[in-house]
């Protein structure tokens, strides 16, 4: 099946996730993958900027918020997944692909859809049982927005009070809802069936 094409825009927000080949495990302690994670963005900024929301590393995928300024999604996406899965195999001892297959991004372009996707991407590691707060999740930009330490690039706020998201972001979300959030971000543009 081919690649869905992306819908290209330098003012709205993406929804970024991949997961392992066969949604294996990292074969790594999580404390490496992370570094790994951060080291990987910090090389894929340098050269190609892009504004980051949101970044949460889980057990076999990761979530990110971003924005393209510069149109460039697919260059740093490159970047960053070519570096990624190369540092992986290479502290893991592994010679199979490390991603089931490239990037899915979903444009958001609603700010009532974006506050909803916020809070999901930082409700992962709750959802499964990692932590009990989204700020005490240590693989998340959730734990250094929260504790004021510095991202390995710098984190851009985005519509609402950052200071009064957490507060939301531990509100739970019902599992149907949660269902048709993650449906809508199948979507090359985030249409879900909310009410």
């Amino acid at each position: 099946m081919p690649r869905k094409t992306l819908i290209k825009s330098s003012e709205h927000f993406y929804h970024v996730y991949n997961r392992s080949n066969q949604k294996h495990w990292y074969a790594i302690p999580m404390e490496v993958v992370w570094k790994i994670a951060q080291d990987s963005l910090a090389f894929a900024y340098e050269k190609h900027p892009v504004d980051i929301a949101q970044f949460v590393l889980m057990t076999n995928h990761y979530h990110m918020l971003i924005k393209t300024p510069e149109l460039n999604l697919s260059d740093f996406m490159y970047e960053f997944g070519k570096r990624f899965s190369l540092a992986l195999r290479k502290e893991s001892n592994l010679i199979n692909r490390m991603f089931g297959g490239r990037y899915k991004a979903s444009l958001i372009k609603n700010e009532t859809h974006l506050l909803r996707i916020y809070q999901y991407i930082y409700q992962n590691p709750l959802r499964v049982g990692l932590s009990t707060r989204v700020e005490q999740y240590e693989f998340s930009s959730a734990f250094y927005k929260f504790h004021n330490i510095d991202f390995i690039i710098p984190l851009c706020s985005i519509y609402f009070s950052e200071k009064d998201i957490f507060e939301i972001c531990n509100e739970s979300l019902d599992k149907d809802y949660v269902d048709k959030l993650r449906k809508g971000l199948k979507k090359t543009e985030f249409k879900p069936n909310l009410k």
